[in-house]
């Protein structure tokens, strides 16, 4: 008797012995796609630290040979000098390489601190809290300090990274590191500034709740400064770190105080500087990164040009747009700032012309919205108050309110 072994012989499925190597080339391949069945683990989507850890692998894999392959197709290979042109080619390779893999590490240190981590909320609430009763105190010096440790420079940087390359998990990381920062920050001086039994606006406070024209530039040159150090490795990114802190955390620092005690007047001036410096050093960076041709995709090839230039002028449009929406209030602020300093210098000038300024001891000159209010203590002598508050009323063109002091000076002692 001669013992067969059993095969499959359900319907629809070809007898075919055990074996035979057209069963593993025709067998079909499981899909990477196909849902996972009832029971079984779901397979997780590659996190961004593996995406980096791909583009690294293609760095490796970026010989000599792809180098010369790809110079021939882009017809810039030349080796009519024989051994002495493939010297110069390789020269020319290893250079590229050192380059792009200096750009690469930089991506890969800019990508990683756009991650949320244990010690960026450490670092955070530590600033964050130093800041604060820097604010509180009116002391410039602890706030400076404060800005030392604060980590905020990384999430701003890592979404100017990623907006410019088109990479939506790194701004998705860095955009939600950012926005759980702020919330932390809101609700700890928030608490604070209720908490506490009074709560003094200084004028560390105060200055941040008016902003400016400059408060526009100061942001670009802090961006600029912290995407530069970032990208040369001859200058250290802690200084600069400092600049960008600087530019974010008191101002987010204020408007938690301003809204712990329901100042929401002053909070909007702060939000408002807040959103400006944060728009100014993400756009400041994205130059930066743009100029200095920093990418994450390392590979033989290229990016594509064209389509990089295109996102960085759209994002240069939006970013100049917001920037100019939220500019435009304050230029009509500045320039009525420059008329009030005006009118000041032109009451102030002609008192001292008529009154003398030996006269004058003190002098006090203010802006309200029904006018000037202008408050002067002279030492003696006569003056007809009201001829002068006609005269500074036509001189300003506006109403003027003046009162006069008089005090009689004192005879020396003989």
């Amino acid at each position: 008797m001669r013992w067969r072994k059993k095969t499959n012989t359900k319907p629809g499925n070809p007898e075919t012995p055990p074996g035979d190597p057209s069963v593993a080339r025709s067998a079909p391949q499981p899909k990477s796609d196909e849902r996972p069945k009832p029971g079984e683990p779901a397979a997780a989507k590659p996190s961004l630290a593996d995406e980096v850890s791909r583009e690294s692998r293609k760095i490796r894999r970026w010989n000599f040979a792809t180098h010369l392959l790809k110079r021939r197709r882009d017809g810039e290979l030349s080796l009519n000098g024989g051994l002495g042109g493939l010297r110069h080619e390789y020269a020319i390779y290893r250079e590229r390489k050192q380059k792009t893999e200096e750009k690469y590490l930089t991506y890969e240190t800019v990508v990683a601190s756009a991650t949320d981590s244990a010690e960026y909320y450490v670092l955070l609430v530590l600033s964050c809290l130093i800041a604060t009763f820097g604010l509180l105190n009116n002391s410039a010096a602890v706030i400076i300090g404060a800005m030392i440790v604060a980590p905020l420079m990384g999430p701003i940087l890592g979404l100017s990274a990623g907006v410019l390359w088109g990479s939506g998990r790194t701004v998705l990381e860095a955009v939600t590191t950012l926005l759980w920062g702020i919330l932390i920050v809101l609700g700890i001086t928030a608490a604070i500034s209720f908490a506490l039994p009074f709560v003094q606006l200084s004028e560390q406070i105060l200055a941040r709740t008016t902003p400016n024209l400059l408060d526009i530039g100061i942001a670009l040159a802090s961006g600029l400064a912290g995407a530069y150090a970032y990208t040369n490795k001859k200058v250290s990114a802690s200084i600069p770190g400092v600049a960008i802190a600087v530019a974010l955390m008191p101002p987010l620092c204020t408007i938690g105080i301003t809204l712990g005690i329901g100042r929401w007047d002053l909070a909007v001036g702060a939000a408002t500087l807040f959103g400006v410096n944060l728009l100014g050093i993400s756009l400041a960076a994205l130059i930066v990164f743009y100029l200095v041709d920093l990418h994450p995709h390392v590979t033989a090839d290229e990016p594509d040009k064209e389509r990089i230039k295109r996102r960085v002028f759209s994002q240069l449009i939006i970013s100049l747009a917001a920037l100019l929406a939220i500019a435009i209030p304050m230029i009509v602020a500045a320039q009525g700032f420059v008329e009030q300093n005006r009118m000041r210098q032109l009451a102030s000038d002609y008192l001292y012309t008529e009154l003398g300024r030996g006269a004058v001891y003190e002098l006090s000159i203010q802006h309200n919205p029904d006018g000037l209010a202008i408050r002067a203590i002279l030492l003696g002598g006569d003056v007809e108050p009201d001829t002068l508050q006609t005269e500074l009323a036509q001189l300003s063109g506006i109403p003027v309110e003046l009162h006069l002091f008089r005090i009689e000076p004192v005879p020396a002692r003989e």
